[in-house]
């Protein structure tokens, strides 16, 4: 009778948390949410799905979202979210059939992000996904070995293709970055080669598990009061890549 009463405790456990891990009832959530138009609390659903590798789900609910309000404002922004989910799961045709319509859409009728443009943004994520990925290495120490070495002797060919292609960032620290695009980014690196006095240093971990080559003594005209650079290294689709770069001062690192 004993083992009779734990049986029966042991399936309602499970049918209580089995729902909840598989996100069956945040997806019902997430639905109702779009059924009232609140597409702000579904996609944050959509967020904690694609933290989870629940990518059925996240899909779900961004395809949801785009049938019921095919007109909204946010739809470009939910469109960046369904490509990204295509990226991860390896479906690059999916992805940049996203990106390509998000390209025709007006301007005008939707929101934009707020620090770059969809359009370019979309136009940049093409161009990655379709470029043969040379920049990219196994394993981050290799590449900071390579950066090192290109940077110490700047050697502008090893360089130029050790930045990846799209996709890119400049910014300051503590700051949010803006989007470039390789080219741009590798031409401003150039002209900063006239200043001869800086150094590189070994890696450092700028932030929690984000990690950056530290070159010292930087000077340029574009960003005169900073002394620092940092080549930001991010594991992406293809392995370990370089594509931004961030500006800062010794000054505050020592605070």
């Amino acid at each position: 009778m004993r083992m009779k009463t734990k049986f029966v405790w042991l399936f309602l456990i499970l049918m209580f948390f089995i729902p909840n891990a598989f996100g069956m009832d945040s997806l019902r959530d997430a639905l109702g949410f779009i059924d009232r138009g609140q597409i702000h609390e579904a996609m944050q659903i959509v967020y904690e799905f694609t933290r989870n590798k629940n990518y059925d789900g996240a899909l779900t609910i961004l395809n949801t979202i785009l049938e019921k309000y095919p007109f909204s404002p946010e739809r470009t922004h939910v469109m960046i979210q369904k490509a990204a989910i295509y990226e991860k799961i390896k479906q690059f045709e999916d992805a940049i059939k996203q990106y390509e319509t998000i390209i025709t859409f007006d301007p005008s009728t939707y929101d934009d992000h707020p620090y770059y443009s969809y359009a370019q943004f979309a136009q940049l994520r093409i161009e990655y996904l379709t470029s043969k990925p040379v920049w990219a290495r196994q394993s981050r120490d290799e590449l900071f070995t390579e950066l090192k070495y290109a940077f110490s002797a700047f050697d502008l060919e090893q360089i130029r293709s050790l930045l990846k292609k799209g996709d890119c960032y400049i910014g300051t620290m503590f700051s949010e970055p803006f989007l470039t695009n390789s080219d741009d980014l590798f031409l401003y690196l150039k002209d900063a080669s006239k200043n001869s006095n800086w150094s590189v240093n070994e890696p450092v971990e700028i932030w929690e598990d984000q990690w950056a080559l530290k070159i010292i003594n930087w000077k340029d005209s574009h960003y005169p009061n900073f002394d620092l650079l940092y080549l930001v290294v991010k594991e992406d689709l293809f392995g370990w890549e370089w594509g931004e770069i961030i500006f800062s001062k010794s000054e505050w690192m020592k605070e």
